[in-house]
C-alpha cells in the first residue's frame, strides 16, 4: 500500500485552474490541495489511487504538465494552513547518501511546517512558512539552499485563495 504522493500540476492557461478545481473537489483520493505560483499551479497530496488521479487531469482542458513524487513514509500531518502567514512548498534533490542529514537539518527549523522523503521528481517536499515571501526566500536562500547535500530546489508559492 501507498504512503500517498505528490502531484504537480501545470496548465497552459491560469484560467482553467478553477475548473480544474471544481472538477476534482469530490475526489476521495486527494488529501489536500493548493493554489502555487512558480514552476506549476497546482499542488495535489493525494491518498493512494494516484493513476486514476493523474488520469483525469491529464482530459482536463488547458492541462500542459505533470510530475509525481511519490512519498516514503506515511504519517505526514495534514497540516492547515494559516492565513496568518504565507507558505511556498519546497522540491528538493539531495545528494543520495546525504539526503537524511538534509531532512534532519529541515526539521529542526522552525519555519520548516514539514519535510518528508520521496520518489520520483525530487528526494525532499518541504513547506515553509514566514510572514511574507520575502522572508520565505532568505529561509530558502540563507538556510536551506546552503545545506550540505542539497543538490536543485525548487520553490512553489502556495496561493491562499481566500485571499484574493
Amino acid at each position: 500500500m501507498s504512503a500517498g504522493a505528490y502531484v504537480l500540476v501545470k496548465f497552459d492557461n491560469r484560467e482553467k485552474l478553477p475548473a480544474a478545481l471544481e472538477a476534482l473537489s469530490g475526489s476521495k483520493d486527494i488529501a489536500r490541495w493548493d493554489a502555487v505560483d512558480g514552476h506549476y499551479n497546482l499542488v495535489l497530496r493525494l491518498t493512494d489511487n494516484r493513476k486514476s488521479v493523474e488520469d483525469k487531469i491529464r482530459k482536463m482542458e488547458g492541462f500542459s504538465g505533470l510530475s509525481s513524487c511519490e512519498l516514503q513514509t506515511g504519517g505526514e500531518e495534514d497540516v492547515p494552513l494559516s492565513t496568518e502567514y504565507c507558505y511556498s512548498y519546497v522540491f528538493i534533490e539531495a545528494e543520495r547518501f546525504k539526503q537524511k542529514a538534509v531532512q534532519t537539518a529541515l526539521a529542526k527549523n522552525e519555519a520548516v511546517v514539514f519535510c518528508s522523503p520521496v520518489s520520483g521528481g525530487c528526494d525532499l517536499i518541504a513547506l515553509v512558512r514566514g510572514e511574507s515571501f520575502d522572508i520565505i526566500d532568505r529561509t530558502v536562500n540563507d538556510f536551506i539552499r546552503p545545506l550540505d547535500g542539497v543538490l536543485r530546489l525548487k520553490q512553489e508559492r502556495v496561493i491562499l485563495l481566500d485571499r484574493m
